[in-house]
Order: structure tokens, then sequence, then C-alpha cells
């Protein structure tokens, strides 16, 4: 089996999840999330993220303005949005995007913080500017 995917020039994964939130209520803000994104004509791609040690489902959404994906990570109650311009915290403590360095695809899961592509079984890394790899 051959494992591909393109990444477009405009793409975010988004997550609905709370960390204060029991499974339940989690899967339920995943299908809204979901909804969302799809009655707004957006691809949700299901994903399996791990953001600070902490596994989470979430969507990456391809050919999404960063300013649009920010909205939804907002909506959810989300403390970061990553997109193709870096990695937006959200809320009080706002400020602009952590530059991407590159972006890694890995059919072997990376240390650290990573993306599980479910479609096409590939991890995804991100290495931020002034981040090693």
């Amino acid at each position: 089996m051959r494992l591909t995917m393109n990444i477009p020039d405009r793409w975010a994964i988004i997550s609905a999840e709370l960390a204060t939130a029991d499974s339940y209520e989690n899967q339920k803000r995943t299908e809204y999330l979901r909804a969302a994104l799809e009655q707004d004509g957006h691809h949700a791609m299901p994903v399996l993220g791990c953001y600070e040690g902490v596994k989470e489902h979430s969507f990456f959404v391809p050919d999404i303005y960063a300013w649009k994906a920010e909205g939804y990570g907002a909506r959810f109650e989300q403390k970061a949005v990553l997109t193709h311009q870096g990695l937006t915290i959200l809320g009080s403590n706002r400020h602009p995007p952590l530059p991407i360095e590159k972006v890694i695809l890995s059919p072997f899961r990376p240390k650290g913080d990573w993306t599980l592509l479910q479609s096409c079984g590939l991890y995804l890394k991100v290495i931020f500017e002034g981040e090693a790899p």
C-alpha cells in the first residue's frame, strides 16, 4: 500500500474537544464541529492529534482560510488552532501565529505533538521556526 497526500496551500487542523469535558460531551462537540464545517462547504477529514501530550479527535480541513479556522476554534472554545500560517493562540492571550518552518509527513509516529491523518495513514509533524526537528 502506498501512502501519499498532497498538502494544499491553505489548510487547518481544528478540534472541538475540551480537557474539562467527558468523552460523551467531546464526541458531541466533535460531531457539531463536523456538521458546521460541512454545512459551510468544507471537507472535514477526521484525524487523531496529540497536543501537549493529550490525544484528541480533530479535523484536517483543506482549502480553508486561517481567519475562518480561527473563528471555528473560538466558537468551540479552543486554546489554539493550527493553520498553514502557523499556530495561533486564541482568547485573551492571542498573538500572531507561530510560523511554520516545515511540515513532515511520515508513516512513523514522531516524538512530541503530532497528527495522524487517518485517511492515508500518515503522521503529520509541524516544525516551527527556531524549533529543533
